[in-house]
């Protein structure tokens, strides 16, 4: 249910026995499970159970370049003399702000302990044993090596993130990457170009009101949902042309919708983080703010401006003010994705919209898409910026809801095909393209013909939501293990 995979690692430089266990006594963990292994980065032969870590004055005790941890609980008498033989190589897992943290150790040996130090520790122990740090700690947070999986064509030996998926849509623009020079930080001028006749409009001529009643009426009551967003400055003074943002409101119902069918304006639940005590909160709505609802309806993904008119106790009522929008990207089969961008499914569409006349003929399916003319097609496929709308779709159960990221219903990068390869599958050959997320939104379109606003994605912190994504699903992976671990059974989602 959680799979990713990892990008190889950069030669490490020497390593420093004593340095690492500053850092370790830095998280000052309580306790970590033991795995005894065969030999270094090697397989564990044998779960020893939970041991703690000898501490004074509630801090990590430890001498030079060693350390001291108590008898795991779940060794046995045939497996003390592998302890204490000065050999033994021992894998330490335990978390460090709901992040799983693992290090590599050699055990020393099992030591009596003076009176002296007896009488300093937090806990009494009369011997305990001393381990050595072989490598440095693993807190697995390299999130722009990890990978998550959503498609792995029937191998099972690649496991697939079922919490966090995407639904990706894909548009062209009228500018391409520039060759060979500094990308700028910010881009204002970008116009989507749709690659396939517009899914997203409506052929019925209705005001925007008439054709939402009619789209959230196909749905049960319980499923009339919109996800709120509240149109603010960014800067507090109000100032003129500031960038305006979208606080995130989250999910709330439509209601009233088959009463009073001439009705001009719409009544929605109040949000969660409404609170109307708190005149200072900023997801409080007030009669001409503005906000955007969207919602999923007919296959596809709608956005619809609205003009607050009445707040009440329970509800808010809204009127649309903007057109009904509708997604006109071409939809993309996604494959796996991580902090730095994602892999997707190649298909006809995209290559006549990307190349145009460059375009090789032998394109139709079944083609090896080899030779010079296609690698041509391959490079010219870099140039254009891509425009991307990523739809998260999550699936946490009640139970892990507490890693969860709070996510808004539509993602938007500026992206550049980075890489394509040709994959067989099923005794066919298809294409997989790698695309680099290289500009995020600063400030959304909110009507037909405005223009978005983009800043240039430098590192992790500049992509907010995808880091937060990465360290959720860390955290939940670090957990599962943890759980698995204390069960002595494999994490679910994992190959056993």
């Amino acid at each position: 249910m959680l799979g990713f995979s990892r990008s190889p690692k950069k030669a490490t430089e020497s390593f420093d026995a004593e340095a690492e266990i500053l850092r370790l006594a830095e998280l000052n963990p309580t306790s970590a499970l033991v795995d005894l292994q065969s030999g270094p980065a090697a397989e564990a032969v044998a779960k020893l159970g939970k041991s703690f870590f000898l501490k004074r004055g509630k801090q990590l005790y430890h001498e030079g370049a060693g350390f001291y941890l108590t008898t795991p609980d779940g060794l046995k008498a045939e497996q003390q003399p592998l302890l204490q033989n000065g050999k033994a190589i021992v894998l330490l897992q335990f978390m460090h702000r709901q992040a799983p943290v693992k290090v590599e150790c050699q055990v020393l040996g099992h030591f009596r302990l003076l009176p002296e130090v007896i009488e300093a520790l937090d806990f009494k122990v009369k011997g305990a044993f001393k381990l050595q740090p072989l490598g440095p700690l693993n807190k697995e947070e390299r999130r722009k090596n990890l990978r998550y999986t959503v498609k792995n064509y029937g191998d099972t030996r690649v496991p697939l993130t079922a919490y966090v998926q995407f639904e990706v849509f894909v548009k062209n623009t009228q500018s391409q990457f520039p060759r060979a020079s500094t990308l700028p930080p910010a881009l204002d001028d970008l116009r989507p170009v749709p690659l396939v006749p517009a899914a997203g409009k409506l052929a019925e001529a209705r005001p925007a009101i008439e054709v939402f009643r009619s789209l959230m009426q196909e749905k049960a009551p319980p499923d009339r949902l919109v996800t709120v967003a509240k149109v603010a400055k960014k800067d507090l003074r109000q100032i003129p042309g500031a960038a305006e943002e979208l606080l995130k409101l989250g999910q709330v119902n439509v209601l009233g919708l088959e009463r009073d069918l001439q009705r001009t304006v719409l009544y929605i639940k109040k949000s969660a983080k409404a609170d109307l005590a708190n005149k200072d909160n900023p997801y409080n709505l007030h009669p001409g703010e503005r906000v955007v609802l969207y919602f999923p309806a007919r296959g596809g993904y709608w956005q619809v401006r609205c003009e607050v008119v009445e707040t009440q106790i329970q509800n808010d009522v809204v009127r649309p003010i903007g057109p009904l929008m509708g997604e006109e990207g071409l939809k993309m089969e996604l494959v796996d994705y991580g902090v730095g961008g994602l892999r997707i499914e190649g298909q006809t569409a995209l290559l006549k919209g990307l190349l145009g006349t460059a375009l090789p003929e032998d394109h139709k399916e079944g083609s090896p898409f080899a030779g010079p003319h296609w690698d041509r097609a391959f490079e010219a496929l870099e140039k254009p910026m891509i425009h991307l709308n990523l739809y998260p779709r999550l699936r946490f159960p009640e139970e892990l809801k507490q890693f969860q990221p709070e996510l808004p219903f539509k993602l938007p990068f500026i992206a550049q095909l980075v890489h394509t390869n040709v994959r067989e599958r099923a005794g066919k050959r298809l294409l997989q393209h790698g695309l680099r997320l290289v500009y995020g939104l600063q400030a959304a379109a909110l009507d037909p013909g405005e223009l978005e606003r983009w800043k240039l994605i430098r590192g992790p912190r500049d992509n907010p939501y995808f880091a937060e994504i990465s360290a959720k699903l860390n955290q939940l992976r670090g957990h599962l293990e943890y759980q698995a671990a204390r069960r002595g059974s494999p994490p679910p989602g994992r190959p056993s």
